[in-house]
C-alpha cells in the first residue's frame, strides 16, 4: 500500500525548522511512499530532489489564491488577546486546507498529514504503521487534544482515501473556506474547524 505523505511550507517555514523536518523523514520514514510538498511563495534553493517527492506550488491554483484575494480586507473580531490571536488566523492554515484537499482528490490510496514542524528521531516503520487492521478499517485517524482544549491536533493526520468518506470530509472542509462561511465559527483555524466537521 503506498502512502502519500503531505506537507506545506513557505520560505520562511523551510528555513526556520521545515528543511530539518523534511530530511528526518527522508532519513527515517522507512516503507513505500510519495512526499508531496505544497509550498506557498517563492520556493527554497535548498530543496531535497528524490524519485519520491513532488512540489506544488500554491500560486498556480487559482482557487487557492482567489479566496486569498477575496479575504484580503478580511481582520480578526475585536478584542482577541494576543494569546489567542493564532485562532483566528485563518490565512495560516488555509495551505494546509487546500493541500490537503487537492492530495485527497489526487491520490487514490492512504494519506498522512505531517505538520512541517515535526522531527522524526527514529526510524519509522510506515508499512507496519498502515496495514494494521485498524488502520486499513478507519478513514480517519487524528490526535485527540482532549480538555480544556475542545478540538484535535491536526498536526498528524492518517487519512484511508479509499473512503468516499474521506474526500467528502475534505470538499466540506475547503468549502467552508471558500463559500467565506469560516467567519461564522466560533474559531477560524483548521484544528477548530475539523473538529466541528
Amino acid at each position: 500500500m503506498t502512502v502519500t505523505i503531505v506537507t506545506s511550507f513557505n520560505k520562511a517555514i523551510w528555513d526556520g525548522h521545515g528543511k530539518p523536518c523534511v530530511m528526518s523523514w527522508l532519513k527515517h520514514i522507512k516503507g513505500d511512499y510519495n512526499l508531496h510538498i505544497y509550498m506557498d511563495g517563492r520556493p527554497a534553493d535548498d530543496l531535497p530532489v528524490r524519485d519520491n517527492i513532488r512540489y506544488f506550488f500554491l500560486d498556480n491554483f487559482s482557487d487557492y489564491t482567489d479566496f486569498l484575494k477575496e479575504t484580503s480586507n478580511q481582520g480578526m473580531p475585536q478584542g482577541v488577546p494576543p494569546e489567542h490571536q493564532f485562532r483566528f488566523q485563518f490565512r495560516r492554515f488555509w495551505p494546509k486546507v487546500y493541500s490537503l484537499w487537492e492530495t485527497v482528490i489526487d491520490v487514490e490510496d492512504c494519506v498522512l498529514w505531517l505538520d512541517a514542524d515535526i522531527l522524526v528521531n527514529k526510524d519509522f516503520d510506515l508499512d507496519g504503521f498502515v496495514d494494521g487492521k485498524s488502520m486499513k478499517e478507519t478513514p480517519f485517524t487524528i490526535l485527540d487534544r482532549g480538555d480544556p482544549w475542545g478540538y484535535c491536533d491536526s498536526g498528524f493526520m492518517f487519512l484511508n482515501n479509499n473512503e468516499r468518506t474521506v474526500w467528502d470530509f475534505f470538499d466540506r472542509l475547503k468549502n467552508i473556506y471558500t463559500s467565506k462561511t469560516i467567519f461564522q465559527f466560533r474559531e477560524w483555524h483548521d484544528a477548530y474547524l475539523i473538529t466541528q466537521l
